[in-house]
């Protein structure tokens, strides 16, 4: 079953929905330090979940990195919905966002740099936040990343 994405019309993701909509999180949690409290979800299971807001923590494989690549001010550049990164239960190169399944994820990234920090191939523990937009394709809405953890 092929996936296609819904695209946004600028080279940068929209700005980031206000803090007071989003869950409350401790503000002085560094952004590389994952939730430990919470139980860890594998990307299936997180998926079947469902969860329509809220804070969780999955583990997997960084398949790929995509940030967006840069827009000269004033310059109008092809779509990108985002820099983000596909999580995924399995290992492995990554085929194409046709083929999505069940075990793979898009999880956008707050900044090019946070996507600087990690490498395709690494199993990772990520926290991430579940917001109220929905830009793809999957049946459920943008997953943006809050903490990462070291490569496990």
């Amino acid at each position: 079953m092929g996936l296609f994405l819904a695209t946004v019309c600028a080279c940068r993701r929209p700005t980031p929905e206000p803090a007071a909509a989003a869950p409350t999180t401790p503000a002085a949690a560094p952004r590389a330090t994952p939730d430990t409290t919470a139980p860890v979800l594998t990307v299936a299971q997180f998926r079947q979940l469902q969860p329509a807001s809220g804070t969780h923590t999955l583990e997997g494989y960084i398949r790929r990195l995509a940030p967006c690549p840069p827009c000269p001010a004033g310059a109008e550049c092809k779509p990108c919905m985002g820099d983000h990164l596909i999580l995924s239960d399995k290992p492995g190169p990554f085929e194409g966002y046709g083929t999505l399944g069940e075990q793979e994820l898009i999880v956008f990234a707050p900044s090019r740099e946070d996507l600087n920090k990690l490498e395709e191939g690494q199993r990772r523990r990520l926290t991430v936040r579940v917001t109220s937009k929905q830009t793809t394709a999957l049946p459920l809405h943008d997953v943006e990343l809050v903490t990462m953890g070291p490569p496990l």
